[in-house]
């Protein structure tokens, strides 16, 4: 399984969205996801995992 993940910010949100793929050679997507996340860190230059990473996690727990 092969999972492609990207995050897009509001003002207080995010929505996180990932689309599986069965392998690298897969033409089409097996599975799709999207969640909203309502908590999210203010973003500090160079501290990526602090705002991407909780939102990341929150989706990769709906995978099935």
């Amino acid at each position: 399984m092969i999972i492609v993940l990207d995050v897009a910010y509001a003002e207080s949100f995010a929505h996180v969205a990932g689309v599986v793929f069965e392998n690298w050679t897969s033409q089409k997507a097996a599975q799709t996801y999207t969640l909203k996340v309502q908590e999210i860190a203010e973003y500090e230059s160079g501290q990526f995992y602090k705002r991407e990473l909780p939102c990341l996690l929150a989706l990769l727990q709906e995978v099935k």
